[in-house]
């Protein structure tokens, strides 16, 4: 940890606060405290003049919510498509605008801004978010403003914003039970005291799983702090510690499976471990009025290991491949009497990060400057051992790959307002060098690339630019994805290999923002991206290899988010003490999401895929909610999701196949409801909170890439909140 401070303290002026965060015309420039430690500024002002689509789902959303996962505050956002696969939401698959959802592979994950994918050049899958009940809001960005992080800079950015520690010392217990075996404790203490402030928080969460015999048990612990030093410096830091233990595999049910049973598990000796340690420390100094340096150093260490029977649906008992891949005893009868495959995998990434962030004036303009520098480092090494039995947890090694990553950023991004008019220009360089290792055979590959990403942003709100209701914003910048190497030294049997590039992209944007006083607010903005090399896993189109080259893809489409305060639109005709009655929507249409490129199908080799629709890329994503809300703080909630039909292949298939992993899957709408009444600290009054999950309790299909996999059956949850 010394080491850690020498670097932060010791590192150059490189470094500011908030990237994002917009000017303001406040006559002259004084001393200001330091701001607040984040990253995504899109709250109060600075999100009308952010320059690009962008969203909060705040505290107040959050609570009125009462989660049960992260995945049902993400699903109110516009064009996030946020897949169903475990019944916590553990394995979050977040898709934006059309892109793929798989491990949120094409959405760049924050945690109080440090990245928290597994590897974020060598293997950018999500295992991990913080706990939906640690969150004090979700910010979710989509415009140029990406370009000031990285490596993923094409679906968005979705940064997790831990509660800080209390202005009051003081303790909260939250503990929530339910059906399904569900039980949920969190304890929070902390204070702050002449300005140094710390908080422990230790939570865990079991219950059953979507199908019968899953369960999930997840632990976390976490200790964060912050600390002034001097009148224009501040340190702040946090430690944590995250264990998921799950009986949980990732094939889906073939379609006979589902038809009989859609929560049955066929493979109930899967299982699934990850283990993460992560470390961040950030230092602050206001240099001068004008200036600030922000430095970022950050570490995270995961440890996973999976052993399972079946990878998709297609891994079952009867097929010759499956035989010999899982050494089933001739004349077996029975998945139990095979043996199994074990997945250990071990992450480990480090990095500093520093931001200079200076005010200045320009040509009548006022400006703010963002410039930053990182290097990162991360690796990964991936293993495969030889089950003899189906619960087997050890085995002979069949493969070992090692892939090491080291990758310089640097950014430069100048916000610019005249009056009404800010623009927003920008660059990122990406400079990317990889080892990738098959430790079994002693092969090595080496490569690197370097990734030169602009963009600029706009907005513009007429006449006075205090009482203007109307922004207008636009965008376009240039998107990149690191390619993937973790299965180049082991191709397919019989296939070689295909090298998978890094994608690269530009979008574009256009849009409104309308707000009504405190009647509510609109912003709807229309999009476009063009992928010059849009990479998709292998199965999706009949391939073999993990992933593949799918060539030049379009998205295009329009998504709507708005707030409306019911009750005062009503006015007078509203009950006087009736408290009031909000509405919210977030609607999004993507009537182009295709691919563009003239090749055939691996699936069928005598049609052309040109103009198809891309596979798992809804037409439409619908949120709406009500909520009422008393004057005393209770409040009750209801809300409704629709996701249109997908299809799961490249040549559009609407008829399900056996295995399940191609076919249409169909439309679904889910229902949930809630009610709470917050408590009282001072009289040490708990607060209650009740809500139903999948309140019809329907069953649907939500991915069938595996296999099918089922939506989360109905949930009853009731919660305790006791604050001293």
């Amino acid at each position: 940890m010394a080491t850690a401070l020498a670097l932060l303290l010791l590192s150059p002026a490189a470094g500011g606060a908030q990237p994002g965060q917009r000017p303001v015309d406040s006559g002259p420039r004084t001393q200001r405290p330091l701001p607040a430690v984040e990253i995504v500024a899109v709250t109060g002002a600075e999100r009308r003049r952010h320059p690009g689509a962008a969203t909060t789902v705040d505290s107040a959303r959050l609570a009125g919510l009462a989660p049960a996962s992260i995945k049902e505050a993400l699903r109110t956002v516009a064009s996030v498509h946020v897949m169903d696969e475990d019944a916590f939401g553990l394995n979050l698959n977040i898709g934006v605008r059309g892109l793929p959802a798989r491990r949120s592979q094409r959405v760049l994950l924050l945690e109080d801004g440090m990245p928290i994918h597994l590897g974020p050049y060598s293997d950018p899958s999500a295992h991990y978010h913080p706990p939906v009940d640690a969150l004090a809001r979700i910010d979710v960005v989509k415009g140029a403003t990406q370009i000031a992080f990285g490596p993923q800079t094409v679906g968005g950015v979705v940064n997790f914003v831990r509660r800080p520690p209390p202005a009051r010392p003081g303790a909260r217990l939250a503990l929530t039970g339910g059906t399904r075996d569900y039980a949920a404790g969190r304890l929070t203490a902390g204070g702050t005291w002449n300005g140094r402030g710390i908080v422990l928080e230790v939570g865990r969460r079991t219950g059953e799983g979507t199908r019968r015999g899953q369960a999930h048990r997840v632990d976390d612990l976490s200790l964060r702090g912050v600390a002034p030093l001097g009148a224009r410096q501040r340190l702040a830091w946090s430690l944590g510690l995250y264990r998921e233990a799950s009986r949980y595999g990732e094939a889906g049910l073939s379609q006979a499976e589902f038809d009989r049973d859609p929560y049955q598990n066929p493979l109930p000796n899967d299982v699934f471990d990850l283990s993460r340690r992560a470390a961040q420390a950030v230092h602050e100094f206001a240099v001068s009025p004008s200036t600030t340096v922000r430095t970022q150093l950050y570490h995270q260490r995961v440890a996973r290991t999976a052993w399972r029977q079946a990878s998709t649906s297609a891994d079952r008992l009867g097929s010759d491949a499956y035989e010999r891949a899982f050494r089933c005893p001739p004349g077996a009868g029975a998945v139990s009497q095979c043996g199994n495959t074990g997945r250990p995998r071990r992450y480990g990434f480090a990095g500093i990060e520093s931001r200079l962030v200076v005010a200045h004036d320009w040509g009548g303009a006022r400006g703010l400057l963002e410039s930053g520098v990182r290097v990162h480092e991360e690796l990964m090494r991936r293993q495969e051992r030889d089950g003899a039995t189906a619960t087997a947890h050890d085995g002979p090694l069949s493969r070992d790959n090692e892939v090491a990553t080291q990758a310089v950023a640097v950014f430069v991004l100048e916000h610019l307002t005249w009056g009404g008019l800010s623009v927003s220009p920008g660059v990122r360089w990406e400079m990317v060098h990889a080892v990738n290792r098959n430790r079994l055979v002693g092969d090595e590959r080496r490569g690197g690339y370097t990734e030169f990403l602009p963009g600029v942003g706009v907005t513009f709100t007429p006449g006075d630019t205090v009482r203007s209701v109307l922004t207008f914003l636009a965008g376009v910048h240039r998107g990149f994805a690191p390619p993937r190497p973790a299965d180049v030294l082991n191709p397919v049997p019989g296939e070689g290999i295909v090298q998978v590039d890094a994608e690269t992209s530009v979008t574009a944007e256009a849009g409104v923002r309308l707000r009504v006083g405190p009647v509510g607010r609109l912003e709807a903005t229309v999009f476009r991206i063009a992928f010059d090399n849009q990479v998709v896993r292998g199965s999706l189109v009949g391939a073999g290899q993990r992933y593949v080259n799918a060539g030049r893809t379009g998205h295009a489409g329009l998504e709507v988010e708005a707030t409306l305060a019911v009750s005062r639109i009503v006015g007078s005709a509203w009950p006087s003490g009736a408290g009031s009655l909000d509405g919210e929507l977030a609607w999004s249409w993507l009537p182009v999401a295709r691919f563009e490129d003239a090749r055939t199908s691996t699936v069928d080799a005598a049609q052309s895929v040109r103009g198809r629709r891309l596979p798992f890329a809804p037409r439409s994503l619908l949120h709406a909610g009500l909520a009422w809300t008393h004057a005393r703080g209770a409040s009750v909630r209801l809300d409704a999701e629709e996701v249109s039909a997908q299809f799961a292949d490249d040549i559009e298939t609407v008829a399900p196949a056996a295995q399940g992993r191609r076919g249409l899957v169909p439309a679904y709408r889910v229902l949930g409801a809630s009610a709470r009444l917050p408590g009282r600290a001072l009289t040490r009054t708990p607060g209650v909170s009740l809500s139903v999950k999948n309140l019809l309790n329907r069953t649907y299909i939500t991915d069938r890439q595996e296999g099918i996999m089922t939506g989360s059956p109905r949930l009853f949850l009731l919660g305790i909140d006791l604050s001293y």
